[in-house]
């Protein structure tokens, strides 16, 4: 059976809509795998040298520095929910590029910026860091 990730990505091979909106569809399959905790889900989404780079300022022990390779950067992703218990992973634009804003309730505990590589997220940077979200939660 194919994965819905890997269906997913039949329908972005190049030449078929703009690069920002295959690039939104990868950021989207990113956000599902992760949403449904689905670790094979979150590997294929990444790639093999995926970094995850994590700012929380001190403020959550564990959830700061950089982490590479696909088993870490998913595993680290599924610790960001469980940490923020219930949280919420939800589409936006960060830094006028695919993003990832994740919620506990109403407020915003993490924002996520998505760089792809090779139809795979490759990079990602996360700010957790209570301080510099500050104009997310002015709603």
């Amino acid at each position: 059976m194919t994965s819905w990730y890997a269906r997913r990505l039949q329908h972005l091979r190049p030449g078929r809509g703009s690069q920002a909106s295959s690039a939104g569809a990868i950021t989207e399959a990113l956000r599902h795998a992760w949403e449904q905790r689905d670790a094979e889900q979150l590997a294929a989404a990444v790639t093999r040298r995926a970094t995850l780079t994590m700012d929380s300022g001190g403020e959550t022990p564990g959830l700061s520095g950089v982490l590479s390779g696909r088993a870490e950067v998913g595993a680290a992703l599924l610790r960001l929910t469980d940490t923020y218990h219930p949280a919420s992973v939800e589409p936006a634009e960060v830094n006028g590029g695919p993003g990832i804003v994740l919620r506990s309730g109403a407020r915003v505990v993490g924002v996520i910026a998505v760089a792809i590589r090779g139809g795979r997220v490759d990079q990602l940077w996360a700010v957790l860091n209570p301080d510099k979200l500050t104009h997310w939660n002015l709603c």
